[in-house]
């Protein structure tokens, strides 16, 4: 490949050479030393066999077969600046973009600024599917994926990945009801605790689950689950984020949970421009977790 794109080079240096009437200004126009245009040059003409250039005292011409390197080069660029003008616009870019993610994602995702995005891509349309187990993924067709922990098939394309941390919550009413645990087996013998059953694949905090004595209510929904903790109804694990939401995090004792948040693709979609668009738009937004 690199002796592809030399051999490219030294068809754009003869072209300067063509356009500017000499190599000195031909490099100059290049950013290169004159050196290094005869290094390129000389080699081009080493492989074909030929001369390219004719120097005499009036100064360097082209010979013919190296004419016709000039018009070969004027259709390379013809090429790419014919690829680079059908680029869709933003504005131009349509049609469906299918994301799914488990339901533990939603609590992550606030829709960051997707004003903005839908103001910039007025014809691109989101279809968002919510699925309860990594292993619903297979039974459905998505573009774009978004889960925790681990991914749920090995033949997607990971696109970006981030450390969420994970922390205990409660509300002020509660804590003020019943205090603050003192260490974790406090907490598992003497407290209430909320239960996302989609959780389970968080290893640390199911271990806790296992042995808890007091476990009062268990949903596998994420939405249901933040509102039994703000309702006052006891501790449950979410994302460190919501210590900025009202609840209350429980930080007299050590207990931090990490856990890999993934964005992964379609293989076979994923350059799509549309669903490109989608990507950036959640990679940036996973920049901000």
């Amino acid at each position: 490949m690199k002796r592809i794109m030399n051999k490219i080079d030294a068809f754009y240096m003869i072209a300067a050479i063509h356009k500017h009437g000499g190599k000195r200004k031909a490099a100059e126009s290049m950013g290169l030393s004159v050196d290094t245009l005869n290094k390129y040059v000389e080699e081009l003409e080493g492989e074909l066999g030929i001369r390219l250039l004719i120097i005499n005292s009036k100064g360097c011409s082209l010979t013919p077969f190296a004419q016709k390197i000039v018009s070969s080069t004027n259709n390379i660029t013809d090429i790419i600046d014919s690829t680079f003008h059908d680029i869709p616009k933003h504005g131009d870019l349509q049609g469906e973009v299918n994301v799914c993610m488990t339901n533990n994602v939603l609590p992550n995702i606030e829709l960051w600024k997707i004003d903005a995005f839908m103001d910039e891509f007025p014809k691109i349309n989101i279809n968002s599917t919510v699925i309860n187990n990594r292993n619903d993924f297979a039974n459905y067709n998505y573009d774009i994926g978004m889960c925790f922990s681990e991914l749920p098939d090995r033949n997607k394309v990971l696109l970006y990945q981030v450390p969420v941390r994970f922390k205990l919550f409660a509300s002020p009413e509660y804590l003020a009801t019943y205090g603050y645990p003192r260490n974790i087996e406090d907490m598992k013998t003497s407290f209430r605790l909320l239960n996302k059953t989609t959780d389970r694949n968080i290893k640390p905090w199911n271990e806790i689950m296992k042995n808890a004595a007091n476990i009062r209510f268990s949903s596998n929904s994420s939405s249901f689950l933040i509102k039994a903790i703000a309702c006052g109804a006891g501790i449950g694990l979410l994302p460190k984020h919501y210590e900025d939401k009202g609840l209350v995090c429980l930080d007299n004792f050590e207990y931090n949970i990490t856990e890999p948040f993934y964005l992964f693709a379609d293989a076979k979609t994923k350059d799509i421009p549309r669903v490109r668009m989608v990507i950036d738009y959640l990679k940036q937004h996973m920049k901000e977790m």
